[in-house]
């Protein structure tokens, strides 16, 4: 697998879209073969926002979601990325959907455990009282 690198036999249009889908497909050996093509930092980065989002499924699926993690993340995909544009990182869209073993993986990634902290601080206050 190879870091940074753009594919020249089809046009980059065709190569975000591919791997975006494959990504949230779930599809591990499309993941694999798109990123032994080479791919941007831009793509690895927006493919681990991928992963950290959608739908709960069953186990085997989150499995899948942490194994195509730990690929982009061994290709260069960095874990503290906003390339959303919604100032999230991954680690705030798996602690959104409840993606514990992923968010675990993240961690240990080094993504910022800053964002852990102020989910929890957020959680543990008090909600006020109604108004009256």
């Amino acid at each position: 697998m190879s870091r940074g690198k753009a594919r020249a036999s089809a046009s980059d249009e065709d190569i975000e879209s591919s791997f975006i889908w494959a990504i949230r497909s779930l599809d591990r050996a499309a993941v694999h073969a798109r990123l032994a093509d080479g791919v941007t930092q831009h793509l690895l980065d927006c493919g681990l926002h991928e992963v950290a989002t959608g739908d709960r499924e069953d186990e085997a699926s989150m499995t899948l979601r942490v194994e195509i993690a730990r690929m982009l993340v061994e290709c260069g995909a960095d874990p503290d990325n906003r390339q959303h544009g919604c100032g999230g990182t991954p680690l705030h869209h798996t602690l959104a959907v409840g993606y514990l073993e992923l968010a675990i993986f993240l961690l240990d990634s080094k993504a910022s455990a800053v964002v852990v902290v102020l989910v929890v601080v957020v959680i543990s206050r008090p909600r006020p009282e109604p108004w009256r």
